[in-house]
């Protein structure tokens, strides 16, 4: 069997003392039964069973006093870890974006995750749309939490209408562009230039249904993503490593489609 190189292009971690109650607190938004605990240490030990290269390393500020500690956090466990990948966060609330990104810049963070449905604004309402502006013009990549049973914040249907009118954002969809709305996911974003993660979708959708995404968006717009904690590193790269594709469209999204977009 081919050995592939693995980029986890998608993961949460959270502080030791506040880790299992973050994780509990994610597990019961979604309804589903949380195996792991966000710690670092878990994700370690979850990324080394499938040999993990590089793991993007992420958190959600719910509110906008909890950017500077969060992005304080992240950058210190990449400095300690060189595997380490971060994303910072942001909050539309946020007292000084504009200071706040030249700090994230400064610290060679990769992108900012934004998350509407926990950090509590539309996708697409003006002060989010006018951060989102202020990212692009530092050239930075914004992973987006899209798509929701709970309601309507982070619909793929919305983020089109911020894409259209701002091309010049580098947008990644998280969860194929819309956790369980996969359906409006592929309406919207079918030809629109922006990236994917296949995180926490391969257990909801048919083969089928991946293949199909796949065609719609291009092979070279995926990253693997694993959502850990919401799934462990084993099961995602399992659930994919089914999948009908051929050994070089599996190390394009493995692998090869993040190194090209970051040039590394």
């Amino acid at each position: 069997m081919k050995k592939f190189e693995i980029i986890d292009s998608h993961a949460h971690v959270f502080p030791g003392k506040i880790a299992k109650k973050a994780t509990n607190a994610i597990g019961n938004f979604y309804g589903i039964e949380m195996k792991h605990v966000g710690t670092v240490e878990e994700l370690k030990k979850s990324a080394a069973e499938i040999g993990v290269k590089r793991q993007v390393i992420c958190s959600s500020a719910t509110n906008p006093s909890q950017v500077t500690a969060i992005n304080d956090f992240i950058y210190g466990l990449c400095c300690e870890n060189d595997k380490f990948v971060g994303y910072a966060t942001l909050h539309p609330d946020y007292k000084d974006i504009d200071e706040e990104i030249f700090r994230i810049v400064e610290r060679g963070f990769f992108g900012i995750k934004i998350h509407s449905d926990f950090q509590e604004f539309e996708i697409d309402s003006p002060k989010a749309v006018e951060m989102y502006r202020k990212i692009a013009k530092a050239d930075l990549p914004i992973l987006f939490h899209l798509g929701d049973e709970n309601g309507s914040l982070s619909s793929p249907t919305l983020l089109r209408k911020v894409l259209e009118k701002n091309n010049n954002i580098k947008a990644i969809g998280a969860h194929f562009g819309g956790y369980r709305r996969w359906d409006e996911s592929m309406e919207q974003f079918k030809g629109v230039d922006m990236y994917f993660d296949t995180s926490s979708s391969l257990s909801f959708l048919s083969e089928d249904e991946v293949m199909k995404l796949f065609e719609a968006f291009g092979i070279d717009r995926f990253f693997f993503g694993s959502d850990f904690p919401m799934w462990g590193h084993r099961d995602e790269f399992d659930r994919f490593m089914k999948l009908p594709l051929t050994n070089g469209e599996k190390e394009l999204i493995l692998s090869g489609n993040f190194k090209r977009l970051f040039n590394i």
